[in-house]
This record gives structure tokens, sequence and C-alpha cells, in this order.
């Protein structure tokens, strides 16, 4: 090992002429200095963080507008803000689709702007937490769609999941994004599809959206 030569005191440390630190030998937090310029590339990677995507944020699939507050219709979710003060905590709901006899789909959008913390071509999904109030006899389920967003047009949907089925519960849906392409700054266009078939349920055959989220791999 070579010599260093401490040549002043200051502030009550020592001051080296020359240091030379190996690298890769300091990996602890405690041994940065708080303020150090350090690259974010050589950060610590943090496995799906999350980024909420408010349920009061979500748009008309083909409109742009607000959700409405007071019911579904067409093929639009609706937002249920719940009773303020009370046990209630706000939704996005379809509405319901007893005895439709048919698949009948409702939406929501979100527009999404990657974060400057994402770790490009690493880990990206959507995720929903979602149930149904009531089963339906036929089929119920959740899907994803996700585009990029470019001088006023969309590519294709870079969403590599399939639907998959609500139950009764509420539980996590997970949506892969292709993650080749999408680099901080892009905005994406994320879309919410239930899609539900009853044939002959009494009542009550909503699907409920609690919570909806980005989650991705960061850095910093």
């Amino acid at each position: 090992m070579g010599k260093t030569t401490f040549t002043t005191i200051a502030g009550g440390e020592l001051t080296p002429d020359t240091l030379v630190i190996p690298d890769n030998s300091l990996t602890a937090n405690s041994q940065i200095k708080a303020g150090a310029d350090i690259a974010r590339a050589k950060m610590v990677q943090e496995t799906f963080s999350p980024f909420p995507l408010l349920l009061t944020d979500a748009r008309v699939w083909d409109s742009g507008a607000l959700l409405p507050t007071s019911s579904a219709s067409n093929d639009d979710l609706w937002l249920n803000m719940g009773t303020l003060g009370s046990s209630e905590a706000p939704t996005i709901e379809t509405e319901d689709k007893a005895s439709n006899a048919g698949a009948e789909s409702q939406k929501a959008s979100w527009l999404f702007p990657v974060p400057i913390e994402y770790d490009e071509d690493e880990t990206f999904e959507v995720r929903f937490r979602a149930k149904m109030a009531t089963i339906a006899d036929t089929t119920m389920t959740i899907d994803c769609e996700v585009y990029e967003c470019t001088d006023g047009a969309v590519g294709s949907d870079i969403c590599t999941t399939s639907a998959q089925t609500l139950t009764a519960s509420y539980a996590n849906y997970d949506f892969t994004i292709t993650d080749t392409g999408i680099a901080v700054g892009d905005v994406l266009l994320v879309l919410v599809n239930v899609t539900i078939n009853d044939a002959a349920t009494g009542s009550g055959v909503i699907c409920e959206i609690a919570d909806a989220r980005v989650r991705c791999d960061t850095r910093g």
C-alpha cells in the first residue's frame, strides 16, 4: 500500500495531499458524505417502487373528461367518492351488470409521466387492486393497455399480460409492460378495461377498483 501524506488539519478533519481510494471500496451508506455528487446509476436499485395513479385523476377514456361521479354509463367507468367521514374510500366502478346477457366493457384512462428515478430497461408494470361486489355467472375480467405518447400519436399496446379473472375478494392484478424504449420523461397512456358477462344474477354485479399504480425499478 502506498504512503499517504496529510498536510493540514481543517475543521477537525485530516486533509490529504494525495489520497487514492480503490474502486468499489466504499459500499456502505455511512461511508458516503452527505451531499456527495454521485451519479444516479451508482445508487442502489429499489425494485417495484410504487407510483400511484390517483383515482380522482382518471379520465373518460375516449373524451378526456374526468370520470362521472354519479353513475357509470355506456362504456365508461365512474368514480364513487363514498361518504366523507364514513368508512368508505373512493373507488372506480362499473355499473351493475346483473343479467346483462352479453359481454360489456367499461373503461377509464390515465396519463403517466415516467419519473426521473426510473432505472431504464428495468422492470415496469401496472397494478390494479379490485374485486367484484357480486360474482357474475359467466365471465368478469380486468385488462390493461399501455401506449407511449409521441407527437400527438400513440404506438402499439406495450402491455404483455392478458386479461385476468376477477374474484369476490380484493386482489392485486399485475400487468407487465415491455420496458424496451421506455425512457425517463416519456408520457404513457394507461387504460383499464373491465368486461362483465352475466346471464341471471339478481343484482350487484359491479367491479370495484380501490387502487391503481405503476410499479417500476428505480435508483435515487
